[in-house]
């Protein structure tokens, strides 16, 4: 066999630290595949605990800045409300005075004894725009309710 054999045992330091160079080479490559699993799991792992730990560390914060929007919208929704109530308690004011009252009775069709009440009819037609006047004398019922000629 030839001294610069790689089975010849007694060859040069050089080869013989050539060959352990080989052989620790042939492990490290045989345990790559477990190496790179240990790693991407241990990666996966740690990316996993840090999102539940800032997740933790922010949700305090997300919390506090969806409880100000809800008040802010309460807020404004009280807002509206108060002066939705302040209208209809002016409303609910003039109503209940003289000038009130009687606004409201006309609208509704009422009218004093004595007055001349004037009632419009809509036509359909264009052409009888201006025959659709009718006069009912004075009483104390709703001018709806007057007969018809």
């Amino acid at each position: 066999m030839h001294p610069n054999h790689p089975q010849n045992p007694t060859g040069s330091p050089e080869i013989r630290k050539t060959r352990r160079r080989r052989r620790r080479r042939r492990g490290r490559n045989a345990l790559y595949p477990l190496r790179a699993a240990v790693v991407l799991v241990g990666g996966i792992g740690a990316a996993y605990l840090l999102f539940a730990f800032l997740n933790k560390a922010v949700h305090p914060y997300r919390l506090g800045f969806e409880t100000r929007h809800q008040v802010r919208a309460a807020r404004a929704e009280l807002a509206r409300q108060q002066a939705a109530n302040e209208e209809l308690r002016r409303r609910i004011a003039f109503l209940n005075s003289p000038e009130g009252a009687e606004s409201q009775a006309r609208r509704l069709g009422y009218y004093r004894k004595g007055e001349t009440v004037f009632l419009l009819r809509e036509e359909p037609d264009a052409t009888a725009a201006g025959a659709g006047a009718e006069v009912v004398e004075g009483r104390d019922t709703p001018a709806a309710e007057e007969p018809r000629p």
